[in-house]
């Protein structure tokens, strides 16, 4: 693959510039046509192919870690407590009052304190 590559760099090269006798006569070089098809996409594959490795990191450094950060940040300082407690008072929930959800929360913090208090 290689060799053949090199060969067809140097076809290109040498059919580019223009011989000693074809200077004279105004003639153009013929282009290089044999296999030229098979080195551009080869060409065109490793340029997608690096273009592509190379626009998944800037992705992932542009948008995926910022993105990640800002998840870490907003998880850390939730109270899913809370903002049941929010949902609740906002009526979502049509079988759970506030009162009874207070309640509830203060039977559970007395099951907790007897808990602690027998260790």
């Amino acid at each position: 693959m290689r060799v053949g590559l090199l060969r067809l760099l140097a076809a290109e090269a040498t059919a580019v510039l223009p011989k000693k006798s074809q200077e004279s006569s105004g003639k153009l070089a013929k282009p290089v046509l044999k296999g030229w098809l098979a080195a551009e996409t080869r060409r065109h594959a490793i340029y997608s192919f690096a273009l592509s490795i190379g626009l998944c990191f800037a992705y992932r450094e542009l948008v995926g870690e910022p993105r990640k950060r800002k998840y870490e940040a907003f998880w850390r300082t939730y109270d899913e407590h809370a903002d049941f407690k929010r949902m609740v008072k906002a009526g979502l929930y049509t079988d759970i009052t506030i009162e009874d959800f207070e309640a509830e929360e203060q039977a559970q913090l007395k099951e907790l304190k007897k808990a602690a208090g027998r260790k």
